[in-house]
């Protein structure tokens, strides 16, 4: 059996953790996005994670975002 322990934490404070983790991540690669910005697609593949939960983490709040530039017009 391994030594792995079970750690429960508050949703606030894993988000806080992933927050401190990215920011530590961008130092280390010393890649640090322009104005501290990445679009959606740069978001998913930094975090690892899928458009549909990068979407539903927005929807939620749960993760910061801008919406910059015009929005394109639907068709009716």
């Amino acid at each position: 059996m391994s030594d792995r322990n079970l750690v429960v934490i508050e949703l606030e404070q894993l988000f806080t953790i992933i927050k401190d983790t990215l920011r530590q991540e961008i130092v280390n690669k010393n890649q640090t996005p322009q104005k501290g910005l990445m679009n959606f697609k740069e978001t998913c593949e930094f975090l690892r994670i899928h458009p549909s939960t990068l979407n539903k983490l927005k929807v939620e709040n749960k993760i910061p975002f801008k919406r910059l530039g015009k929005m394109k017009k639907r068709k009716s």
